[in-house]
């Protein structure tokens, strides 16, 4: 059994005797949506796998979480919060409290996934009216 085989498995014995250390690349994932969604930037840019990234892609990046943070985000929330469903069907405590994470991430994703027109302007904008950035 190699170690690629058994970290993608929960933590075994190896034929060597040892355990195998879990993979972490999944992890900084989530901690790095985890520190966005905290608004958090400067850790969110911790766990950025690619040091240096082109004004292109960072454009692209700061366009996506404009628009999902102004104008997904909001709506989110508001369907959120006008559910007034009975205690069976309506949110629960946790829902509450941890909605507006869930609210980021989901705009995010919402984004991320759609090829929406106003990001591509907005990012063409950023990198008209920035200039050089280093």
């Amino acid at each position: 059994m190699d170690i690629r085989a058994a970290s993608s498995q929960p933590p075994s014995m190896l034929a060597s005797g040892g355990f195998a250390a879990p993979s972490f690349g999944a992890g900084l994932n989530a901690q790095r949506s985890f520190a966005e969604a905290l608004g958090d930037i400067r850790n969110a840019v911790r766990f950025e796998t690619k040091q240096d990234r082109k004004p292109e892609d960072r454009a692209l990046d700061a366009a996506r979480q404009l628009v999902a943070t102004t104008l997904v985000e909001p709506i989110l929330k508001q369907a959120r919060e006008t559910n007034h469903a009975p205690p069976p069907f309506g949110p629960t405590q946790a829902e509450r409290q941890f909605g507006s994470l869930l609210d980021h991430k989901l705009a995010q994703d919402i984004v991320t996934a759609s090829d929406f027109p106003l990001v591509d302007r907005l990012a063409q904008d950023l990198l008209r009216k920035g200039g050089p950035t280093a």
